[in-house]
Protein backbone atom coordinates (compact mmCIF):
# COMPACT_ATOMS: atom_id res chain seq x y z
CA UNK A 1 0.00 0.00 0.00
CA UNK A 2 2.98 2.89 0.66
CA UNK A 3 4.21 1.59 -2.37
CA UNK A 4 1.26 2.39 -4.32
CA UNK A 5 0.61 5.77 -2.26
CA UNK A 6 4.21 6.64 -3.73
CA UNK A 7 3.50 5.73 -6.80
CA UNK A 8 0.24 8.29 -6.73
CA UNK A 9 1.97 10.74 -5.06
CA UNK A 10 4.87 10.63 -7.68
CA UNK A 11 2.59 10.25 -10.06
CA UNK A 12 0.65 13.93 -9.39
CA UNK A 13 4.36 15.87 -8.84
CA UNK A 14 5.18 14.58 -12.10
CA UNK A 15 2.08 15.93 -13.92
CA UNK A 16 2.20 19.16 -11.71
CA UNK A 17 6.43 19.67 -12.93
CA UNK A 18 5.31 18.49 -16.96
CA UNK A 19 2.24 21.01 -17.38
CA UNK A 20 3.16 24.45 -18.44
CA UNK A 21 1.97 27.32 -15.69
CA UNK A 22 0.24 28.66 -18.45
CA UNK A 23 -2.05 25.62 -18.38
CA UNK A 24 -3.03 25.56 -15.51
CA UNK A 25 -3.86 29.75 -15.67
CA UNK A 26 -6.23 29.57 -18.65
CA UNK A 27 -8.12 26.33 -17.18
CA UNK A 28 -8.37 28.15 -13.99
CA UNK A 29 -9.75 31.33 -15.80
CA UNK A 30 -12.06 29.15 -18.20
CA UNK A 31 -13.39 27.47 -14.78
CA UNK A 32 -14.28 31.30 -13.18
CA UNK A 33 -15.91 32.25 -16.73
CA UNK A 34 -18.20 29.08 -17.35
CA UNK A 35 -19.30 29.17 -13.65
CA UNK A 36 -20.06 33.10 -13.50
CA UNK A 37 -21.82 32.43 -17.30
CA UNK A 38 -23.70 29.15 -16.12
CA UNK A 39 -25.06 31.26 -12.65
CA UNK A 40 -27.38 33.40 -15.34
CA UNK A 41 -29.20 30.23 -16.11
CA UNK A 42 -31.30 29.85 -13.01
CA UNK A 43 -33.80 31.29 -11.46
CA UNK A 44 -32.72 30.50 -8.08
CA UNK A 45 -30.80 33.14 -6.31
CA UNK A 46 -29.05 30.39 -3.36
CA UNK A 47 -27.82 27.90 -6.51
CA UNK A 48 -26.49 31.21 -8.50
CA UNK A 49 -24.34 31.98 -5.77
CA UNK A 50 -23.18 28.33 -4.52
CA UNK A 51 -22.08 28.27 -8.64
CA UNK A 52 -20.54 31.44 -8.67
CA UNK A 53 -18.45 31.00 -5.32
CA UNK A 54 -17.70 27.38 -6.03
CA UNK A 55 -16.71 28.25 -9.82
CA UNK A 56 -14.26 30.48 -7.91
CA UNK A 57 -12.68 28.56 -5.58
CA UNK A 58 -11.61 26.13 -7.86
CA UNK A 59 -10.59 28.34 -10.27
CA UNK A 60 -8.23 30.04 -7.93
CA UNK A 61 -6.66 26.58 -6.75
CA UNK A 62 -5.66 25.47 -10.57
CA UNK A 63 -4.71 29.26 -10.88
CA UNK A 64 -2.34 28.78 -7.86
CA UNK A 65 -0.93 25.57 -9.28
CA UNK A 66 0.54 27.74 -12.03
CA UNK A 67 3.18 29.16 -9.49
CA UNK A 68 3.54 26.14 -7.17
CA UNK A 69 6.78 25.76 -8.32
CA UNK A 70 7.90 28.90 -6.93
CA UNK A 71 6.52 27.93 -3.25
CA UNK A 72 4.07 27.88 -0.85
CA UNK A 73 3.84 31.49 -0.74
CA UNK A 74 3.58 32.88 -3.78
CA UNK A 75 0.87 30.29 -3.97
CA UNK A 76 -0.93 32.03 -0.97
CA UNK A 77 -0.90 35.17 -2.17
CA UNK A 78 -2.46 34.26 -5.52
CA UNK A 79 -5.11 32.41 -4.16
CA UNK A 80 -5.87 35.94 -1.94
CA UNK A 81 -5.56 37.78 -4.25
CA UNK A 82 -7.85 35.73 -6.85
CA UNK A 83 -10.32 35.86 -3.48
CA UNK A 84 -10.56 39.69 -3.13
CA UNK A 85 -11.39 40.36 -6.87
CA UNK A 86 -13.94 37.41 -6.34
CA UNK A 87 -15.19 39.03 -3.53
CA UNK A 88 -15.37 43.00 -5.46
CA UNK A 89 -16.84 41.29 -8.71
CA UNK A 90 -19.89 39.76 -6.05
CA UNK A 91 -19.95 43.04 -4.06
CA UNK A 92 -20.48 45.47 -6.86
CA UNK A 93 -22.36 43.14 -9.73
CA UNK A 94 -24.40 40.56 -7.36
CA UNK A 95 -26.51 39.72 -4.52
CA UNK A 96 -23.61 36.82 -4.06
CA UNK A 97 -21.60 38.26 -0.80
CA UNK A 98 -24.02 36.59 2.05
CA UNK A 99 -22.44 36.63 5.41
CA UNK A 100 -24.74 35.78 8.74
CA UNK A 101 -28.27 35.85 7.22
CA UNK A 102 -27.08 39.57 5.64
CA UNK A 103 -26.59 40.31 2.29
CA UNK A 104 -24.04 42.61 1.13
CA UNK A 105 -23.89 44.48 -2.21
CA UNK A 106 -23.21 48.09 -3.67
CA UNK A 107 -26.44 48.92 -4.49
CA UNK A 108 -30.15 49.14 -2.61
CA UNK A 109 -31.91 46.52 -4.65
CA UNK A 110 -28.76 43.48 -4.61
CA UNK A 111 -28.97 44.27 -0.90
CA UNK A 112 -32.35 43.08 -0.64
CA UNK A 113 -32.67 39.58 1.43
CA UNK A 114 -32.60 36.49 -0.08
CA UNK A 115 -36.44 35.25 -1.45
CA UNK A 116 -38.42 32.79 1.04
CA UNK A 117 -37.37 29.02 0.39
CA UNK A 118 -40.73 28.44 -1.79
CA UNK A 119 -39.57 31.14 -3.88
CA UNK A 120 -42.13 33.96 -3.44
CA UNK A 121 -40.07 37.47 -2.53
CA UNK A 122 -39.56 39.65 0.30
CA UNK A 123 -41.10 42.92 0.12
CA UNK A 124 -38.66 45.26 -1.09
CA UNK A 125 -37.73 47.20 1.71
CA UNK A 126 -37.98 51.12 1.30
CA UNK A 127 -34.73 53.00 0.13
CA UNK A 128 -33.49 55.30 2.89
CA UNK A 129 -34.22 59.56 2.25
CA UNK A 130 -30.58 60.50 1.61
CA UNK A 131 -29.73 57.60 -0.71
CA UNK A 132 -28.44 58.73 -3.93
CA UNK A 133 -31.41 58.14 -6.73
CA UNK A 134 -32.87 55.40 -4.18
CA UNK A 135 -30.19 53.27 -5.59
CA UNK A 136 -26.96 53.90 -3.55
CA UNK A 137 -27.06 54.91 0.04
CA UNK A 138 -25.13 57.92 1.10
CA UNK A 139 -23.00 56.39 2.67
CA UNK A 140 -21.36 53.63 0.21
CA UNK A 141 -21.51 56.49 -2.17
CA UNK A 142 -19.55 58.66 0.18
CA UNK A 143 -16.92 55.71 0.88
CA UNK A 144 -16.54 55.30 -2.99
CA UNK A 145 -15.63 59.03 -3.44
CA UNK A 146 -13.27 58.90 -0.56
CA UNK A 147 -11.65 55.77 -2.54
CA UNK A 148 -11.60 57.93 -5.35
CA UNK A 149 -9.99 60.86 -3.27
CA UNK A 150 -7.53 59.04 -1.59
CA UNK A 151 -6.33 57.27 -4.89
CA UNK A 152 -5.93 61.01 -6.58
CA UNK A 153 -4.00 62.01 -3.50
CA UNK A 154 -1.91 59.28 -3.70
CA UNK A 155 -0.78 59.27 -7.00
CA UNK A 156 -0.17 63.21 -7.03
CA UNK A 157 1.87 62.71 -3.35
CA UNK A 158 4.05 60.13 -5.00
CA UNK A 159 4.12 60.76 -9.04
CA UNK A 160 4.01 64.36 -8.90
CA UNK A 161 1.78 66.41 -11.97
CA UNK A 162 1.94 63.34 -14.58
CA UNK A 163 -0.72 62.18 -16.79
CA UNK A 164 -2.37 59.62 -14.50
CA UNK A 165 -2.22 62.20 -11.83
CA UNK A 166 -4.09 64.55 -13.82
CA UNK A 167 -7.16 61.65 -14.89
CA UNK A 168 -7.29 60.73 -11.29
CA UNK A 169 -8.01 64.17 -10.20
CA UNK A 170 -10.44 65.06 -13.13
CA UNK A 171 -12.10 61.74 -12.49
CA UNK A 172 -12.65 62.42 -8.34
CA UNK A 173 -13.26 66.30 -9.39
CA UNK A 174 -15.82 64.92 -11.61
CA UNK A 175 -17.26 62.68 -9.28
CA UNK A 176 -17.69 65.07 -6.60
CA UNK A 177 -19.21 67.76 -8.43
CA UNK A 178 -21.66 65.91 -9.56
CA UNK A 179 -22.89 64.93 -6.08
CA UNK A 180 -22.65 68.45 -4.71
CA UNK A 181 -24.77 69.22 -6.93
CA UNK A 182 -27.06 66.73 -6.13
CA UNK A 183 -26.75 67.13 -2.81
CA UNK A 184 -27.66 70.85 -3.30
CA UNK A 185 -30.41 70.24 -5.61
CA UNK A 186 -32.11 67.36 -3.44
CA UNK A 187 -32.21 69.91 -0.46
CA UNK A 188 -29.70 68.01 1.80
CA UNK A 189 -26.81 69.40 3.98
CA UNK A 190 -23.38 69.18 2.63
CA UNK A 191 -22.14 64.89 2.39
CA UNK A 192 -25.43 64.14 3.82
CA UNK A 193 -23.56 63.86 7.05
CA UNK A 194 -21.08 61.70 6.06
CA UNK A 195 -18.79 63.49 8.22
CA UNK A 196 -16.12 61.17 8.35
CA UNK A 197 -15.92 60.22 4.42
CA UNK A 198 -15.95 64.04 3.88
CA UNK A 199 -12.88 64.71 6.23
CA UNK A 200 -10.60 61.75 4.55
CA UNK A 201 -11.79 63.85 1.15
CA UNK A 202 -10.59 66.88 2.11
CA UNK A 203 -6.97 65.66 3.88
CA UNK A 204 -6.66 63.11 0.64
CA UNK A 205 -7.49 66.34 -1.33
CA UNK A 206 -4.09 68.44 0.15
CA UNK A 207 -1.51 66.86 -2.22
CA UNK A 208 -3.77 68.03 -5.20
CA UNK A 209 -4.30 71.61 -4.36
CA UNK A 210 -7.85 70.23 -2.89
CA UNK A 211 -9.33 69.98 -5.87
CA UNK A 212 -11.44 67.07 -5.50
CA UNK A 213 -12.93 68.86 -2.44
CA UNK A 214 -12.85 72.44 -3.92
CA UNK A 215 -15.16 70.59 -6.92
CA UNK A 216 -18.06 69.40 -4.04
CA UNK A 217 -17.82 72.69 -2.93
CA UNK A 218 -18.59 74.28 -6.35
CA UNK A 219 -20.94 71.77 -6.86
CA UNK A 220 -23.04 72.66 -4.14
CA UNK A 221 -22.86 75.99 -4.42
CA UNK A 222 -23.21 77.10 -8.12
CA UNK A 223 -26.97 78.40 -9.23
CA UNK A 224 -28.04 77.77 -5.76
CA UNK A 225 -30.25 81.02 -5.82
CA UNK A 226 -31.80 79.47 -8.71
CA UNK A 227 -32.76 76.74 -6.96
CA UNK A 228 -34.05 78.38 -4.78
CA UNK A 229 -31.71 77.59 -1.66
Amino acid sequence: MALIGDTVATAHVGILASTPPHVWIVVGALVVVTGSAASAYTDNLRVERRIYWLSWLFGAILMSVAVANRGWKLSAITLTAIAVVAVIVAYFRTSYVKIGGRVFAYTITRSQPDPAPDGSPHSPADPPPDSYGGLVTAATHWWTLSVLSVGAGGVGLSEGMTPVTIAAIALAATALALTGYLDARDGFDIGRKQRGQLLIIVIASIPVFLVPALAYAIGYYIDRPARGS
